[in-house]
């Protein structure tokens, strides 16, 4: 269940969307002026080009896009799950008709797509502005490069490496296991051909190979019910821990 505390951050951090929720007589109405003000605010990016980073740029209109393909009536249809109408009834407490399994991760997800698209995901570091030139600029850029490298290794360190010893071993074991399921050869299982003809499409035969949560399980088995294509090459399974619940490596499941 969520949070009211969540729904306030979310609900605050693009007053005009909520604006548009509220005033809006509808979730159908809501929708397109969603679209309107999104396609706006893309244009604005665009004026804005000269005065932010070119990952700034990127970020901004990267969650506009993603943002309008949820927007869209057909992403409603195929999915079987309506955003704008949750967006609706949340802004307009209507609590009734909320789905029973919304979470605050769904909406700190949301949140995200919202401040990125307004700049604020604190991703990357304001655009710097110096007047110095030659070296003197050179070294401030340099410094700047550090800070945000230094970053980027403190997130990375969360996460074991593909190439550590013991990393390649548990991997190997895995490789072993799964070609031993395909009764495939060494070559085989390194040729892409065979890897996309034995792509893993249903939760039965992936759970042969590793173990799976409920919930991805679950997740899987929507997908495929509501035509949401699902398909995993033998390979990439290799890279996941059979064990469910294993710390290193949610990067891979959560793909």
């Amino acid at each position: 269940m969520y949070s009211r505390s969540r729904l306030k951050k979310l609900l605050t951090v693009v007053p005009e969307f909520t604006s548009i929720l509220v005033s809006s007589p509808d979730h159908e109405v809501a929708r397109e002026r969603l679209l309107a003000e999104t396609r706006h605010m893309i244009e604005e990016n665009d004026d804005e080009l000269m005065l932010v980073t070119g990952l700034q740029f990127s970020l901004r209109l990267n969650c506009a896009r993603a943002f309008r393909q949820f927007l869209s009536r057909r992403s409603a249809r195929v999915s079987g799950f309506d955003l704008v109408k949750v967006l609706f009834d949340l802004a307009n407490t209507n609590t009734q008709t909320l789905p029973v399994d919304l979470s605050d991760a769904f909406l700190e997800d949301l949140y995200h797509i919202f401040a990125g698209m307004i700049g604020k995901a604190g991703v990357y570091e304001p655009i710097i502005k110096t007047r110095k030139k030659g070296r003197a600029a050179a070294l401030i850029r340099s410094q700047a490069l550090n800070k945000l490298c230094a970053l980027s290794d403190k997130t990375m360190s969360r996460y074991r490496c593909g190439l550590e010893d013991s990393v390649v071993k548990v991997r190997e074991g895995n490789r072993q296991r799964i070609m031993s399921y395909f009764n495939c050869s060494e070559a085989e299982f390194a040729d892409y051909r065979w890897q996309l003809q034995h792509i893993i499409r249903d939760s039965d035969t992936l759970g042969r190979l590793i173990e799976l949560t409920d919930s991805e399980k679950k997740a899987i088995d929507l997908a495929r019910k509501s035509g949401i294509p699902f398909g995993i090459t033998p390979y990439y399974a290799s890279l996941f821990d059979y064990s469910a619940g294993s710390p290193f490596d949610m990067p891979v499941r959560t793909q």
